[in-house]
């Protein structure tokens, strides 16, 4: 039966301690990542949308040559008329409206994802801002003095415009050459449709909810972590109470699973709040991927890790409060036991019998284990008192 107890204890103990982790980190989770508002929050606080368009735009600027079929169009003007066309509050607002779809869709308040985004009207602004600096830049230009070889005349590689140009009509065709259906920096309108997986060349792409379809019930119950953890504390600790034979030593139990969340989470903490620096060597290798990393991804992520380290942080707080004060408990029981048994030693032995008889009553069983010796102890002591007297 001894052995039995042990191992339930045992167990127990390491549910115990497994489930004050629990409770931190799920709550950490539900208070951070399960949180919609949290990660709209993050991403508002980097700044990440005043300089994604920018970085965009840099990045492909590549793909971006290509597309306005070799005219001089330079990365600059791209990502003036981008930033005056796709402004920060238009840009919160679509990917606001994305989370929304895919919060709903893993919370299992639609069976889909469910979203889309508009761009139209911000294309057709970053088309007209483009005409806008072209205009511009002809209306600057001198006339040439000589007639150039070609009267193909470009906005923004012309050096001086030919006599009686007709600069409208060089707009025009400038935007119907250049500005054409394909000249976007995002597609028009994306959908919940557009995110797929699978190769939709040969036929293959899927709905993402459909080949990921564990993760609304994977992520309610991730949700419910801290919920289920504090009952398993709770019932882990009650069983150990009452498997207890010294409930004083019990408290260092406790005290130990405390102080052993304390420093996991501790430890989580310290790491978790250098863990964004991975991005450097992530992206070191392109210089147009590590600038946008450094300018949109990692302050995003750095939002992320210091509002899950605050959290951790508090219940490594709170875990060590806790663990210290039980070991106090402990110690100053301890010390109230030897005072109480050094005081009682000191009465006379017709007090000593009446506390032991008190005794008895309560705990019978220990009483009656202990009695013959504690009677032969009394009987020694009674002998000694009565010769003091008697000389």
């Amino acid at each position: 039966m001894g052995f039995l107890r042990k191992v339930a204890a045992l167990i127990l103990t390491s549910i115990f301690f497994s489930s004050l982790l629990f409770i931190a980190y799920g709550w950490t989770f539900n208070e951070t990542v399960a949180n919609s508002s949290s990660v709209k929050g993050w991403v508002e606080q980097s700044g990440a949308y005043d300089s994604f368009v920018s970085e965009l735009v840099k990045t492909s600027a590549e793909q971006a040559k290509d597309q306005i079929n070799e005219s001089s169009l330079d990365t600059d003007t791209l990502i003036a008329a981008a930033n005056n066309s796709f402004t920060p509050e238009r840009l919160q607002n679509n990917f606001e409206t994305l989370l929304d779809g895919f919060y709903a869709w893993l919370d299992g308040q639609s069976e889909t994802i469910q979203f889309t985004i508009d761009f139209r009207d911000e294309i057709e602004d970053f088309r007209s801002n483009i005409v806008d600096r072209a205009e511009a830049r002809l209306m600057d230009l001198p006339t040439c003095t000589t007639l150039p070889d070609s009267l193909d005349v470009d906005p923004f590689k012309a050096a001086c415009l030919p006599p009686n140009v007709d600069i409208q009509a060089l707009l025009s065709d400038f935007k119907t050459r250049t500005l054409d259906d394909d000249f976007t920096p995002v597609e028009p309108i994306i959908s919940a449709d557009d995110i797929t997986r699978g190769d939709p060349e040969n036929g293959e792409a899927k709905p993402l909810e459909s080949t990921v379809s564990f993760l609304p019930p994977a992520w309610q119950i991730a949700k419910l972590g801290a919920v289920i953890a504090i009952a398993a504390a709770v019932i882990s600790a009650g069983l150990l109470y009452v498997l207890a034979s010294n409930k004083r030593r019990l408290l260092t139990r406790f005290g130990r699973g405390f102080l052993f969340g304390a420093l996991t989470l501790g430890i989580f903490t310290f790491f978790t709040a250098r863990s964004d620096n991975w991005l450097e060597g992530v992206f070191s290798q392109d210089e147009a991927a590590s600038t946008f990393a450094s300018n949109v991804i990692q302050p995003i992520i750095s939002r992320a890790v210091a509002d899950i380290s605050f959290w951790t942080f508090r219940f490594f707080t709170v875990y060590a409060a806790v663990a210290i004060l039980l070991f106090i408990l402990y110690y100053y029981h301890g010390y109230e036991r030897r005072e109480h048994k050094r005081r009682l030693f000191k009465e006379p032995p017709e007090h000593l019998e009446k506390h032991y008889r008190k005794i008895a009553t309560k705990k019978p069983k220990k009483y009656k284990k202990n009695n013959t010796k504690r009677k032969e102890a009394l009987k020694k002591k009674v002998t000694n008192s009565n010769d003091k007297k008697t000389k």
